[in-house]
């Protein structure tokens, strides 16, 4: 999909990026999946990304570079009520589910206290 006009950056329910075999062949991973996370990231949007490879490293080296609440490799994911789960940018604030969703619901508060109950 070309990078320029109004379609790579709407959240839509499909590919933004698509690297194949292709593209690998000829350029090299490194270069092709440096090209596909600028373009992936290059948006407001960050609901969910996603990765398909049999190469567990690549797959750990994209997941950590694309922004985005979500990332799935080789399919979508089981989603547990002890994951977190939410968007990123104007797909979503905050999380839903996991410590991260309970910390939604909790305020902190830090109390100092400074030579109580002791002779000065």
């Amino acid at each position: 999909m070309p990078d320029s006009g109004a379609l790579p950056n709407r959240e839509l329910p499909l590919p933004r990026v698509w690297v194949g075999d292709q593209g690998l062949e000829t350029g090299g991973a490194g270069v092709f999946d440096h090209e596909a996370v600028a373009i992936a990231n290059d948006t407001d949007y960050g609901l969910a990304a996603f990765v398909q490879t049999h190469d567990l490293q690549r797959a750990l080296r994209l997941g950590e570079r694309l922004v985005a609440g979500i990332v799935c490799v080789n399919g979508g994911a089981t989603l547990s009520p002890t994951f977190p789960f939410g968007g990123i940018g104007i797909s979503g604030f905050g999380r839903e589910g996991g410590r991260e969703g309970l910390d939604e619901f909790l305020r902190s508060k830090t109390l100092g206290i400074a030579n109580v109950g002791r002779d000065s």
